[in-house]
């Protein structure tokens, strides 16, 4: 009975996405992070582990990511600092060196800067404080509590549950550092606007973030996720290597998420600018009823459910609906996910419908599901597959679903502790409802080649790609 409820809770779970953070607390830390990324701050692998404590030369890297000096610290080539434990050959010299020039932060009377010490609260809290101009000889008080005040003051630590002398994390500091983009400089400007970007109603427009991102028309590396603060999982395929080490065009194929989460101005804007010409909803006809989507100007609404049985009648998860995926087998959590995964490959009128989509050019497109990772995450699979992208790329970009969608993962977990602390197998349970299990990308590609022998003879039966049909698909979304 017990693992008959399991299932029946993953099947809810990976049709409907019920996992939504609150808005006050995780909205911001996302567009926090997610602005991190975007500007150099972090990159994509550190999202991973949120919590690892940040070091003052890592710091002193996130500081001049959000200053006017983040596209010059990499041109300033080996050259030395005045620290002897910070030769020109660190990783850290250049931002060591513009921070300490700009004042922002400080070494030591033994003429270290020690960059592998962990960077406290009162430490970042000074160094932002002198980011935005203002005089430590000016503020009431004596260190750190005048340096702690003045941040509560201007909002630096909205959102920042840390108390003096307590080590930061990179989800700290990626939060410390967007509260500084949008409070007020000594001279009364919000800081962010010094950068050029768009700042209202306490927040940052995360679209003129990303314009001014230096790779590709959005994003900053291949399977970068936007910056949207209504939901984590949308990100595009541009950029992943391909047939013959091309690489797919950027701003053409995008993977990601139910538009109606995208409810602030920031949001619409920064959908309305990727000129999308059709949206491709893989969700049932009652999840779409219930939250229907956004479709910005210009761009057209198919809806063809990405999960369907072989006549064609859309799968609702009822007990006989879950009896008929398994054929037989047991109930079990991961039986049912490779059962869904297996009918979502075989006689897929949405797939079809992508494909036909693409050899169209009806791009740029945005195909989502519920959570971005199961039915889209299968299609961006075949899309990667038909580009001729590796095993490794494919499985990759699937499995960085448990990157983006970090916040559902860690909510899940927290509100089944105890259950998992007395069961561990659990956690994995739970992660295949708010993630994806790694293991699934190549079960999905075993099964393509145990049925059809080649990805090719696949691909050519279900989707009509010939041979010159796929290489003509290649010429059009290949650079």
């Amino acid at each position: 009975m017990k693992k008959r409820l399991f299932a029946c809770l993953l099947a809810a779970c990976l049709a409907v996405s019920v996992l939504v953070l609150p808005a006050s607390a995780a909205s911001l830390n996302n567009s926090a992070i997610q602005t991190a990324i975007t500007l150099g701050a972090m990159d994509t692998s550190q999202t991973g582990s949120l919590d690892a404590a940040v070091t003052r030369g890592a710091f002193a890297k996130m500081l001049v990511s959000f200053s006017a000096y983040r596209e010059s610290a990499s041109q300033q080539g080996n050259l030395g600092t005045l620290y002897k434990d910070v030769p020109g050959s660190s990783q850290w010299a250049p931002y060591v060196r513009i921070a300490v020039q700009q004042g922002w932060m400080n070494g030591y009377t033994d003429g270290t800067f020690r960059p592998d010490n962990t960077v406290t609260l009162e430490e970042a809290c000074t160094a932002a404080l002198k980011l935005l101009g203002y005089k430590m000889t000016d503020l009431n008080g004596v260190f750190p509590t005048a340096q702690l005040n003045k941040a509560q003051e201007l909002g630096l630590r909205n959102q920042l549950n840390r108390s003096q002398s307590e080590a930061m994390n990179y989800e700290d500091c990626a939060l410390l550092l967007y509260n500084t983009l949008t409070a007020n400089t000594a001279s009364g400007s919000a800081y962010g606007t010094s950068l050029g970007f768009t700042v209202s109603n306490g927040q940052v427009d995360t679209s003129t973030v990303m314009l001014k991102s230096l790779k590709g028309p959005f994003v900053a590396s291949e399977g970068t996720q936007l910056p949207f603060a209504g939901g984590n999982n949308f990100r595009e395929l541009g950029g992943y290597e391909a047939d013959e080490g091309k690489h797919i065009k950027w701003g053409q194929i995008y993977r990601g998420i139910p538009t109606w989460k995208l409810i602030s101005e920031a949001d619409r804007k920064l959908l309305d600018s990727l000129g999308l010409r059709l949206i491709l909803d893989l969700r049932s006809e009652a999840e779409a009823a219930e939250t229907p989507d956004y479709v910005p100007d210009g761009a057209r609404l198919v809806r063809i459910c990405g999960l369907c049985h072989p006549d064609g009648s859309e799968i609702s998860f009822s007990p006989g609906d879950i009896e008929k995926l398994l054929k037989g087998k047991k109930d079990e959590e991961h039986n049912l996910a490779d059962a869904m995964y297996e009918q979502m490959l075989f006689r897929n009128k949405a797939y079809k419908e992508l494909f036909r989509a693409l050899e169209a050019g009806e791009t740029p497109i945005l195909f989502h599901c519920s959570g971005g990772k199961d039915r889209t995450g299968v299609a961006a699979m075949l899309i990667l597959l038909a580009l001729g992208a590796s095993d490794e790329t494919i499985c990759q970009d699937f499995v960085r679903t448990n990157v983006c969608r970090r916040p559902e993962l860690e909510k899940i977990w927290a509100a089944h502790a105890e259950e998992i602390e007395a069961h561990p197998e659990q956690k994995r349970f739970y992660q295949g409802i708010a993630g994806v299990h790694p293991e699934s990308a190549p079960f999905v590609l075993n099964t393509i080649r145990k049925e059809y022998g080649t990805t090719d003879a696949y691909l050519e039966a279900e989707y009509g790609l010939t041979p010159a049909r796929l290489m003509r698909l290649r010429r059009m979304y290949l650079e």
